[in-house]
């Protein structure tokens, strides 16, 4: 609600589907941002419950646990060293 980044990209995108003519412009828009307000929340809801199981198995894999840093490190280096010996 506070993202004027939000704000722009619907006042440039929901005017094509508020007709004048049917009824009050403002009841209109309201209607769209309740149901996008609505959606938004069901989805956001049902993205954390399908997380939740993900997140307990891969608290489970305490060897990759260990070897994270490592790998991650390893990774780094070799982007590194890519950029590193690129000719232009």
């Amino acid at each position: 609600m506070l993202n004027p980044k939000t704000a722009i990209f619907f006042l440039a995108f929901l005017p094509q589907f508020v007709h004048p003519e049917s009824a009050s412009s403002l009841v209109q828009f309201a209607v769209l941002g309740l149901i996008f307000s609505g959606l938004s929340a069901v989805y956001t809801s049902l993205l954390a419950l399908a997380i939740r199981p993900l997140s307990r198995g891969v608290k489970g894999l305490s060897r990759l646990r260990r070897w994270e840093g490592k790998i991650i490190g390893t990774l780094f280096m070799g982007l590194g060293l890519n950029v590193a010996l690129q000719q232009r």
